[in-house]
């Protein structure tokens, strides 16, 4: 395939999208809840925010884009106006933005192969290639040149690299998702620079939400919490202003296309996310009660108390779920609404 077929395909956009999602609901929220549960009092807890911060810093230093990350930061700050973007579109736009850059930083998905082609095409060259390898690292620009410098281990790692992509474009033709195996995507990083700058890019966005994300911690001073409009449930049943209309509600995750659950309500899934849109669109209704203290740890607690072999990080509540919101959101809104115009005729 070519580059603007890989592009097309929305491969890019969706391996940042994972990407992120999987660091920043998962991986880092572990971390973050030891880190803080270790405390012993709020200036400890100020300390390990000012600490992270640093960190965060340093590691966006690292990996370049400035321009980029400054524009990133910029858009964060109310004051920044006409540069601020609000919290529910920022995500999105540097989505589109963090791609573009991609775009832009690469020629091929299989440039030292290709380069290789055309370095033996040059009648003054003395000797193939493979002949004279240092000729041609001499020859190819030092800023496209990836971290291991070998074509023994470059050229078929680059067919493979090519392989793995196509297959998973196949894969989501196929299934109507994305699914990626990080994993299997590292293995190339040494010897691929247009993986190397997507890992850099897809770090990039996930180190600059971590790093707004401390400052918003830094900047919230420890008050006494409100005593709450309602005591918080302790059965999945209570959040629901109706008991009746729980079934339904629920059934719902059964009919989508994959369905979320099975006839027994075990979790068969692959996107969580989809749980976040489908508790926020029934909170939308008014079919589930809002206004809970720490509502994402009750959502987080109470849910797999109905929905059998699953488990979700109450981080991921209240966060954007831009790919469970394109596959399943209007489905799932149109679904509510028929329960809900129900409700009322009766």
């Amino acid at each position: 395939m070519t580059k603007e077929q890989i592009i097309k395909s929305g491969f890019v956009t969706a391996f940042i999208t994972d990407y992120f999602e999987n660091k920043s609901y998962s991986f880092y929220p572990d971390k973050d809840r030891l880190r803080y549960i270790l405390c012993n009092s709020e200036q400890e807890k100020k300390e390990v925010t000012i600490k992270q911060i640093e960190k965060t810093k340093a590691k966006i230093s690292k990996l370049g884009f400035e321009d980029l990350s400054f524009a990133y930061l910029l858009s964060c700050k109310p004051d920044s106006r006409p540069n601020y973007i609000e919290p529910n579109k920022r995500f999105d736009f540097w989505l589109h933005r963090f791609s573009k850059e991609f775009e832009d930083n690469i020629i091929k998905f299989d440039p030292i192969t290709k380069a290789v082609y055309l370095f033996n095409k040059v009648p003054e060259l003395t000797s193939e290639v493979f002949e004279n390898e240092s000729e041609f690292w001499e020859w190819y620009p030092k800023a496209q040149c990836p971290k291991t410098m070998d074509f023994i281990s470059i050229i078929p790692n680059e067919a493979d690299l090519l392989s793995q992509i196509e297959y998973d474009i196949q894969e989501y033709n196929k299934n109507e998702y994305w699914e990626f195996d990080f994993e299997e995507y590292e293995r190339f990083i040494d010897v691929s620079k247009p993986i190397e700058i997507l890992f850099n890019l897809c770090e990039l966005l996930v180190q600059l939400d971590r790093l707004e994300m401390f400052n918003e911690f830094r900047e919230i001073e420890p008050i006494s919490k409100p005593k709450p409009e309602q005591e918080n449930p302790k059965d999945f049943e209570e959040l629901f202003y109706n008991t009746e209309l729980i079934t339904p509600c629920i059934d719902i995750l059964k009919e989508l296309d994959p369905p979320l659950i099975d006839t027994d309500y075990n979790y068969i899934g692959k996107l969580k996310g989809v749980i976040c849109v489908w508790i926020g669109e029934l909170q939308r209704q008014g079919i589930v009660k809002s206004n809970y203290t720490d509502e994402r740890k009750l959502f987080a607690s109470l849910i797999p108390q109905k929905i059998k072999r699953f488990s979700i990080d109450e981080s991921m509540f209240g966060k954007p779920q831009k790919k469970a919101e394109e596959n399943y959101g209007t489905d799932i809104k149109t679904k509510v609404s028929k329960i809900k115009l129900s409700q009322n005729s009766h």
